[in-house]
């Protein structure tokens, strides 16, 4: 329940509700609901069908979070997979866009340059992508990291 509900905490789901017009915040609320629950209801079936899959089939399975990929690779052509693997990559993009442009609005610009010019501020949005990259990919880099339990923990 936690997961679900926290769903609507995650940052780049917060700009898409602060982008809904007024008029059509009912309808942008059931279309939201609609999607939740279709997308953890979806992750919840690759879970579930890549667990039996990897019992059933006796394979070895070092990375639970690597699941989907497994399955991606067992069940499709590569061609499919690779446009399966670029919804990760969007999903990615999008969080390391929202956590620039809030390190760039939220920090720099309230508590460090008020006056800051905009091409101030899409360098130092810039220089904010490189440096959340870089610390994910430290994390993801350390075998011992459970990404799934940093994202649990947010």
């Amino acid at each position: 329940m936690a997961w679900g509900l926290g769903y609507f905490g995650q940052p780049h789901i917060i700009v898409r509700f602060m982008a809904v017009k007024e008029g059509r915040i009912p309808a942008a609320r059931n279309v939201a609901l609609s999607w939740m629950f279709v997308a953890l209801i979806g992750a919840l079936g690759v879970g579930l069908a890549g667990r039996a899959h990897v019992e059933l089939n006796g394979l070895v399975l070092e990375d639970a979070e690597t699941i989907f990929i497994l399955l991606a690779n067992t069940l499709f052509h590569p061609f499919v997979t690779g446009f399966l693997l670029a919804a990760i990559m969007s999903t990615i993009s999008s969080q390391l866009l929202v956590s620039s442009s809030s390190l760039t609005e939220d920090f720099y610009r309230l508590f460090l340059r008020k006056d800051a010019s905009e091409r101030e501020m899409v360098n130092v949005g810039r220089l904010c992508v490189a440096l959340v990259s870089v610390a994910a990919i430290v994390i993801a880099s350390d075998p011992d990291s459970g990404v799934l339990a940093l994202v649990a923990n947010a």
